[in-house]
């Protein structure tokens, strides 16, 4: 399974332009060039002028390697502009622990959705995951998948879980499991977690690390 680093960034609209530059031309070729990552990708938020780059890695042992390391320690003038007056949203880090459907990597949309689980619910939230959440977001149209990954670090919160869900729409269906009828009512209405979500649109195609490459 692959692991993921998920950062969403806020730049001021009147040098927006310039930040996709600054993502075009350094941060994401500079991580590409890294031996572990394998995939990255940016986005925009269909809510706000966010941008969320996403990018994939065969483990988290990319971001402990000289190379990176490297790039931590040794920014540009123009990353440290950036470091300087981008407003960082949201960043997780995390392993990827299952997968549902077929998730499309060339999707035109992505829907996030972050859970903070209590740790005595995390075998209940597990399986209403599983049982009703992904079999809901299966039967809205131009979904195609989901990849749902174990969160190693969180900002901001405490949260736990990631699900990614991959699809051509950008609206998703409202989460349930509280309504009558539903088997999971008096599950849910127990659990204790907290759950944000967001939509985002691919602003780009998504870039892979080079067959054969270190």
């Amino acid at each position: 399974m692959s692991a993921i680093l998920f950062v969403k960034l806020r730049p001021a609209p009147d040098w927006e332009a310039r930040f996709k530059t600054w993502c075009e031309t350094e941060h994401i070729p500079d991580r590409m060039a890294v031996p572990g990552f394998l995939g990255a990708q940016r986005y925009h938020s269909v809510d706000d002028y966010g941008c969320l780059v996403l990018y994939e890695m065969a483990d988290l042992d990319a971001l402990r390697t000289p190379e990176f390391e490297r790039l931590m320690v040794e920014p540009s003038d123009e990353t440290k502009w950036m470091i300087r007056h981008l407003t960082t949203v949201s960043r997780f880090l995390g392993t990827e622990i299952g997968q549902m459907g077929e998730p499309d990597p060339a999707a035109k949309y992505l829907h996030c959705e972050a859970y903070d689980v209590a740790e005595g619910d995390s075998d209940v939230f597990a399986e209403w995951l599983s049982e009703e959440r992904l079999p809901q977001m299966a039967d809205s149209a131009g979904w195609s998948g989901a990849r749902q990954y174990r969160l190693k670090a969180s900002d901001p919160g405490r949260h736990t879980r990631l699900v990614i869900h991959y699809a051509t729409g950008p609206k998703a269906p409202v989460m349930s499991g509280s309504g009558e009828g539903s088997p999971w009512r008096g599950s849910v209405l127990q659990m204790s977690f907290s759950r944000f979500g967001e939509a985002f649109r691919a602003e780009r195609s998504r870039r892979r690390r080079m067959r054969g490459a270190s």
